[in-house]
């Protein structure tokens, strides 16, 4: 924590780079002891004074940033603010979903996907989705998931165009994104790893099956690339899961390999998914 420093000899909040690289030079190779008595702190506080100095010079050295802000938080606050979160006795303004999807976003661009594809994909999944509530169970988190999924699903052929599936799961792999943990992680890239590839799905966990089916019928509505269906409208009707679409356009391709991916989709919900074509007029 900081806060614990005296930042030239002021009580501010913010330290710019300069100052800082003054603090970091004082303390670091300090022992615990010497740093203890040098900021005044308990030695159990001291123990942490050196980490915390070492990944903050890592945000200057990777940052344009000119200033580091100091709130008065810990830790611990943290932990109490999740807890009473996830026990539903406060809730929050903030929603920190869009900056999990903002986080996503910026490795897809970094990895040149498609966008207006991605896109597609990330509306049609999450349509999907929403239609089949009733029946996987699933709740807000693995939506997230899902959406995760849809952005990322094409990072991989930015490294091999031969293996894109392995390739995605290994970006995903080694990308650290903020606010999910790492199951979530595994659980995006084994979604992203098996979009294209055959697996036996009774050999993955229900919740990975489910996700990777809704995405790998998502992907096949845009196999084109063209986003050539308008105003999608995705609901399910008894044991079909009607996926309707006004368009002028020859979905010849997307017809073909939406009937491969419906196999999967089915045999995991017990729905068979449909593909309406409503022709619209120019």
């Amino acid at each position: 924590n900081l806060s614990y420093i005296k930042l030239a000899g002021e009580d501010k909040k913010y330290v710019t780079k300069k100052e800082f690289a003054g603090i970091y030079d004082r303390i670091i190779g300090k022992s615990e002891d010497e740093i203890a008595q040098q900021l005044d702190i308990p030695q159990t506080h001291a123990s942490l004074v050196t980490p915390g100095l070492m990944l903050f010079a890592r945000l200057f050295a990777f940052t344009d940033a000119k200033r580091l802000w100091m709130p008065d938080v810990k830790l611990g606050d943290g932990l109490a603010v999740d807890y009473a979160q996830k026990s539903r006795l406060i809730k929050l303004k903030h929603n920190f979903n869009d900056d999990i999807l903002s986080a996503t976003r910026q490795i897809a661009e970094r990895y040149q996907c498609n966008v207006p594809h991605t896109r597609f994909v990330e509306k049609a999944a999450l349509g999907i989705f929403d239609a089949m509530k009733k029946l996987h169970g699933l709740g807000e988190r693995e939506r997230l998931i899902l959406q995760l999924a849809a952005i990322m699903h094409d990072s991989g052929k930015f490294v091999s165009l031969m293996y894109p599936s392995e390739a995605g799961y290994d970006i995903i792999m080694a990308s650290e994104i903020i606010g999910i943990s790492h199951e979530e992680r595994e659980t995006v890239a084994k979604i992203i790893k098996y979009n294209t590839r055959d697996f036996d799905y009774r050999q993955m966990n229900l919740t990975q099956s489910k996700l990777t089916a809704m995405l790998r019928l998502a992907n096949a509505l845009d196999r084109s690339h063209k986003q050539k269906m308008s105003d999608l409208k995705i609901s399910l009707e008894g044991d079909e899961l009607i996926i309707a679409t006004s368009t002028y356009e020859d979905i010849t391709l997307e017809y073909g390999l939406f009937k491969e991916k419906t196999e999967l989709f089915e045999e995991i919900y017990g729905v068979r998914p449909v593909l309406r074509q409503r022709k619209s007029t120019r």
